[in-house]
Formats: structure tokens, sequence, C-alpha cells
């Protein structure tokens, strides 16, 4: 779980953009900057590409993806009129194109991955990740200090140390040449002219060396700050250009009875997918119980499992194969009311709904596991990072901080069924509260994304009645 440090680096610069641009950095801005760098690049751990996602390379890849679900956030407001008068309200349009989205979760991005590599590394940047036998670019902040030291030719040092001295006095002229003659409309080429000269000086510095600049390591400054701070900057900026290519004809947005409620043929698709989930996990739970052995045999020859914890293991299963087919049944019964009910039903609804279920299922089964073997799995957290965690925790603690974070999620799965039966049965009090649920939930994504599904629209007017 990213820190709160996270937190306080986005909020700090998206409130300053915010108020030195005069509103023109919008608080959609602020938000989507501020939570992406909070959990942007973390979120690839969840489909197991977190090594990849940290990374300066392939970071900005994922955020194509990642963004898709930002920019849907754009189409959204929220308006509050006191603690219990809450509410997310759809507009006719998005704020922000998929372009600036864009920008915004790159530059958050690559904030996150600066905080981690300089603080939770220790002053590592992660810039190419390993792939096949190549084990990546990892630089160290001191090969930063190093970069070039040595220069490729063997000039002068007094001559180095004058050209070198006569640059840093020369971009200060040519940055106040640059300041009096740009306007917001030849920025774009103007900013060619201290970009031309900060690489003409990296030249000189690659051929001289440290002693050109009195002994500073100015190249690895440079690469530095343009890429953990020139980039996010440079990136916030772009968030707010209008790109005359995106601009088109605005497409009148129909809103109508028939485009709201799902049709016959579309819940029908609905049902077989929720027939197909809960025929899944019966199936799943039926394999659990007849490989059960073989998974066993398989487990105790880990690290973690030794012939001991036979019982415990087949116990967990069992467990695990019950729950499985309970929730099969379920969702299958689902499957038949969505085939039986004669009226219309909402798309969204569905979608959020048949989504809990499986977030509810996937949580629980990962509870019964831990549920039965806490006494197995904590010590062997022990003996491997036991010199490290024992600073701060003792075995009791973790044993209870670990009961303390099965019953959370434990209580967040038991909500996740009540919102999704809710919702299947088009419940009005369950709908209002999973739209708050989620929102407490905004520090995830699929918090965010769950809430703003269930304020739109299509689905207000479902709800929609005379008070």
């Amino acid at each position: 779980m990213p820190s709160i440090a996270h937190l306080v680096l986005g909020a700090l610069l998206g409130i300053c953009l915010y108020y030195i641009s005069d509103g023109k950095f919008t608080k959609t801005h602020v938000l989507i900057l501020f939570f992406n760098n909070y959990y942007g690049p973390d979120a690839g751990y969840l489909c197991g590409l977190g090594t990849y996602t940290h990374t300066l390379m392939f970071w900005p890849i994922f955020a194509l993806i990642l963004t898709v679900i930002y920019h849907y956030f754009t189409k959204f407001t929220i308006k509050i009129n006191g603690i219990k008068n809450i509410e997310i309200i759809e507009l006719d349009e998005y704020k922000l194109s998929y372009l600036n989205t864009y920008f915004l979760v790159l530059a958050g991005g690559i904030m996150h991955i600066y905080l981690d590599g300089i603080l939770n590394a220790a002053g590592v940047l992660m810039i190419i990740p390993p792939v096949g036998n190549y084990e990546g670019l990892y630089p160290m902040l001191e090969d930063l200090v190093i970069f070039w030291q040595e220069g490729a030719l063997d000039i002068s040092r007094p001559i180095s140390l004058f050209v070198g001295i006569s640059f840093i006095f020369g971009f200060v002229l040519v940055y106040i040449y640059f300041l009096t003659t740009i306007s917001k409309r030849n920025l774009d080429k103007k900013v060619l002219i201290p970009i031309l000269y900060i690489i003409a000086f990296i030249i000189f510095f690659y051929l001289a060396g440290w002693i050109c600049t009195g002994v500073h390591p100015d190249a690895g400054a440079i690469i530095y700050v343009c890429l953990y701070w020139g980039a996010p900057l440079i990136l916030c900026v772009l968030s707010t250009k209008e790109f005359q290519f995106l601009k088109g004809e605005k497409k009148v947005r129909v809103k109508s009875k028939e485009k709201a409620e799902i049709d016959l043929v579309i819940m029908n698709k609905y049902k077989i997918y929720y027939l197909i989930v809960g025929i899944l996990a019966i199936i799943e739970g039926i394999l659990l119980i007849i490989f059960n052995s073989n998974l066993i045999n398989y487990l105790i020859q880990t690290e973690i499992f030794n012939s001991t914890h036979t019982t415990r293991l087949f116990q967990a299963f069992i467990f695990i194969s019950i729950i499985l087919m309970v929730i099969g049944i379920l969702e299958i019964i689902s499957g038949v009311y969505l085939g039986k009910e004669n009226k219309t039903h909402n798309r969204n609804l569905l979608k959020v709904s048949i989504f809990l279920f499986i977030a509810g299922s996937i949580i629980l089964v990962i509870l019964a596991f831990l549920f039965f073997l806490n006494d197995v799995i904590i010590p062997y957290i022990f003996l491997e990072y036991g010199g490290v965690i024992s600073q701060y925790f003792s075995y009791n603690d973790m044993l209870t901080f670990a009961l303390i974070i099965e019953i959370t999620f434990l209580i967040i799965a038991l909500l996740d069924f009540i919102c999704a039966f809710g919702l299947l049965l088009k419940n009005k009090n369950i709908w209002k509260f999973s739209v708050y649920y989620h929102l407490i939930l905004g520090w995830t994504i699929f918090g965010l994304l769950a809430a703003c599904f269930l304020s739109e629209n299509s689905v207000k007017e479902l709800f929609k009645i005379k008070e």
C-alpha cells in the first residue's frame, strides 16, 4: 500500500499549479494527478506487472490503459451540500480529452516512481525493467554523481574551466532572451533555443568532464532534473493545452428511456454471464476437493509448508471449496432471477453487481486460506524477514495485525455481497449505500470506478421516484 508521502507530493504540486494557473489547471486535473501519484504504478501489482510499471520505460505503456479509467472519471463531478447530501453528477461531456488525461496520468506515475526510488529504495533510479537475460537499468544516485567525471578528451583544465564557466553565464543571457521574446503563440518554437543550448553544454561536458564546471556533476544532475522534475511539470502543462487535431464535431447525446434501460437481449447476455461465473465457481470447488491431495503434496515441497501441515491444508481447501460452491449457487440463482424478471434492468447495475460478486469471492477465498494457516505463514515471514520486522513488531503483534486485516477484509467482502444482491434487486437504498461505500473506497481506482458507474444518469433514471 503506498504511503501518505505520495499523497502529500501530489497534493502540494497539484494545488500550486491550480493556484498559479488561475484555475486553468482545474480541480479535475488536481484530483487525477493526486490519485494517480498515489497508486498509479502500484496498480501494476494487481496484474503481476509491478516491477515493470515502476520503471520509466514501461510506465508510459501501462499508463495508456489506466487513462481509459481516469478519462471516464472526467465525465463526473461531485456536488456536496452537507455530509448527508453528497451526489456524483454525470456531465454531458468529458472535462478532459483522453490525451490531456494521459499526460496527467503519466506525470503522476513518474512522480510516484521518483519518490519510491529516491526514498523507499534509498536512491535507485528505476529506468528499464529486467527482460529475459537483461537485468534492467537501475542506476544509483552515486552513478549520476560520477557520470562523465572524466572527460572523453584530454582538454587543458584552464581551457575547460573557462569554456564551462562561459556556458554557465551564457545560459543566463540565453534564458533572459528567451523570456523577453516568448509568448503563448511562439513558445513551442522558442523553447528550442534553451534546449539546444543545454544539449551543446552536455556535449562539452562529456568531452571535458567535471572540471569544466568547477568539479560539479552537472550532467548527472541535468538528467535527474529532466527525468523527475522537468518531465512531470511539462506533462502537467500539456494536460491544460487544447489540441486542435482532437477537436471534431460534438456528438449530440441522446437521452432516452430506451437507452437508459437495458433491453431483454442484453439482459439475457448478463444472465449467461452470471450462470457461467456460478458454474465455474462450483466446478472450481469440486476440483479443489478432488485434487486437494495433489495440491497439498505440491505445497509441502515448498519452503513454507511441510508434512506436519497436511491436516491444516486439507481443512483449508475443504472450507474454500465449500465457499466456492455456495457462491456459485448464489450466482446461478441470480442468473435465473434475471431470466425470470420481466422488467427491464440497467447495464451498469449488472456490471457492478457481477464485479462485486467476483471481488467478494476472491477476498473470501484468500481469507479462508489465511485463517487456517496464520500460525504457519507468519512464522515463515518472521523466519525470512525477522531481522527487519522485529525492530518494529513482535510475533504477537504480527498475529494481532493479521487478525485485524482479515476481519476488515471479511467486512468488505460481506458488504460486496450485500451491494451485489441489492443492485441486482434494484433496491434504491442499497444503490445509494453502494455509491457512498465506493466513494469511501475511493483511494482505490476500483472504488472510484464503481461509484461513477452507479452514478450515471441511466442508473439515476431507473431509481427516480417522486419525493
